[in-house]
């Protein structure tokens, strides 16, 4: 991890996953720059940060869903002529669980400049510095809802699976270049996304935790193309396994079933989900 000269930029650092990598990262010694829409939240984990790791934390609120703020990031990290080795671009939420033209449109909307738009223009700003130097990380947080049809959350697992697609096509133009390049699509995740999204698994599953996920996604840097945390999550293992070998017609009945069962969509009215 030390061949990633610079600061660790960490996108939605303020929880989950972004909260977990900052934690890992700060112990292996990197200085850190961390963002969140969550200012609040945002403060109390630069404070914990800089208590329990002597590491520099450089703390900015900022919402990434507006469309000037990848340019607003570049521009004061410019300024203080701070250099990104390893940018993590994790940053995402969800809406509650609804048919498509029942959801909130601007939300919608938002979900898309945040994980498509802002995604992408974090990359292209930060991605010429780390060429620079011959070396770097990007590192993208998809989920496992881009490897299979996502009804009810449609556009978040739409934005999932364009950061799939954009990490597997950046790590085919630049693994010759020195950057290495890991997208991670985790199942279910200890986080609070389950809360906004108005639902939370079945019992029976064990959701894995931000930081084994971290852990394992850490150590599979540098080494593979994409990973798929799940845990012993074998609801998801079979069906990423099915995939391979069914039509597409046949998977989605299949995730159709799972998806009604672990929504419970059975014992809602049809306004209840919005």
């Amino acid at each position: 991890m030390k061949k990633y000269e610079g600061h660790a930029l960490i996108t939605g650092a303020s929880s989950g996953i972004g909260l977990a990598f900052a934690k890992e990262l700060a112990e292996q010694g990197f200085n850190l720059v961390i963002i969140s829409e969550n200012g609040p939240q945002l403060k109390e984990v630069e404070v914990l940060l800089k208590k329990d790791y002597k590491t520099e934390v450089i703390a900015i609120h900022k919402d990434l869903s507006d469309l000037d703020s990848a340019d607003f990031l570049f521009n004061e990290l410019k300024k203080m002529k701070i250099q990104i080795g390893i940018l993590i671009n994790n940053a995402g939420f969800s809406t509650p669980v609804s048919l498509f033209h029942d959801a909130n449109r601007s939300k919608l909307l938002d979900i898309i400049k945040l994980m498509c738009l802002t995604t992408t223009d974090l990359t292209f700003k930060f991605l010429p510095g780390m060429l620079a130097k011959g070396s770097g990380a990007l590192i993208f947080t998809s989920s496992f809802s881009a490897h299979v049809p996502f009804p009810f959350s449609s556009v978040y697992g739409a934005a999932k699976g364009y950061i799939l697609n954009f990490g597997i096509n950046l790590h085919a133009e630049y693994t010759q270049r020195g950057i290495d390049i890991l997208t991670i699509c985790p199942g279910f995740v200890a986080t609070d996304i389950f809360k906004k999204a108005n639902w939370e698994p079945p019992s029976y599953i064990r959701c894995i935790t931000p930081k084994e996920l971290v852990q394992e996604a850490i150590g599979a840097l540098g080494k593979k193309i994409v990973i798929t945390p799940t845990g012993k999550q074998w609801d998801l293992k079979i069906l990423l396994f099915l995939r391979k070998f069914i039509s597409r017609q046949l998977l989605e009945k299949i995730v159709l079933k799972r998806l009604t069962h672990y929504l419970s969509l059975e014992e809602r009215k049809p306004a209840e989900l919005q």
